[in-house]
């Protein structure tokens, strides 16, 4: 998995490349079910972002943004396993 960027408030867009690796069944047409949550640097669950099936590719998901300016985590669930990735949420 890849993490990359967001844009500011109010809204942030979360930005994720699934890989092939990423996925269990590539000939699944659908791709595999996917689950992203954002954590705090505690481990703490925030905010589940999005559940939901994705193919391998590049998918910007939109969020509202209610957390102040900071490190968070993401962990990103397929059924090929779990990936975690940094996110710094920046500005006002």
């Amino acid at each position: 998995m890849g993490l990359f960027l967001l844009f500011l408030r109010p809204f942030l867009y979360l930005c994720v490349i699934i890989r092939k690796e990423d996925i269990k069944n590539e000939k699944t047409y659908k791709g595999d079910f996917v689950e992203l949550t954002l954590l705090s640097l505690t481990g703490e669950k925030l905010k589940q972002i999005t559940d939901g099936y994705f193919s391998q590719g590049r998918h910007c998901i939109r969020f509202d943004n209610e957390y102040s300016s900071g490190l968070y985590f993401v962990v990103m669930k397929t059924s090929n396993g779990i990936t975690a990735g940094k996110l710094m949420i920046c500005g006002e």
